[in-house]
């Protein structure tokens, strides 16, 4: 079937029900904050003037105009190494970087307060983002969207605990 391209109405004329991603990223750990975990772990554990020379560099690499460069995740990465490993994650997927909020006179969401529960720091990680940024966000999202053009979306790789 050719929808021209509108995948809206036009899909919804011919398929009634759709397949998904949303999910396996998380599951999986295909986002680079999952790797960023283990680096940080690592990191920490540098001697302080081999991190500040590190962290001299990374903040000096210059701003770019693209969504979301290395330079970008660097400078995010450097910005969570002395956090705790929650909280650091909660900062590196954040959209606006509390200190900007701050600047701008928005009191910046308290990132210690969200309780993930216990186990491995990986687990812990991929468990709040199931449950918080991927239940409460993308999939209510993508659920609203589909339903407007009667279309309905499954997600096998996302199951409500």
């Amino acid at each position: 079937m050719d929808t021209g391209g509108v995948a809206g109405p036009a899909a919804a004329q011919d398929i009634k029900l759709a397949l998904v991603g949303e999910g396996a990223d998380e599951l999986f750990g295909g986002y680079p904050t999952y790797i960023g975990a283990g680096l940080a772990e690592r990191f920490t554990k540098l001697p302080g003037p081999i991190k500040s020379v590190i962290r001299r560099a990374v903040e000096a690499l210059p701003p770019s105009e693209k969504k979301v460069t290395i330079s970008f995740l660097l400078k995010r990465f450097v910005q969570g190494t002395d956090l705790d490993g929650m909280v650091r994650h909660r900062l590196w997927v954040s959209n606006i970087a509390p200190p900007l909020l701050a600047r701008l006179g928005v009191t910046p969401m308290d990132l210690e307060n969200r309780e993930a529960g216990a186990g491995h720091l990986l687990d812990r990680v991929q468990r709040w983002d199931l449950e918080t940024p991927l239940a409460e966000g993308l999939l209510t999202k993508a659920d609203r969207a589909s339903m407007s053009s009667a279309l309905e979306l499954r997600a096998p790789f996302w199951t409500k605990r």
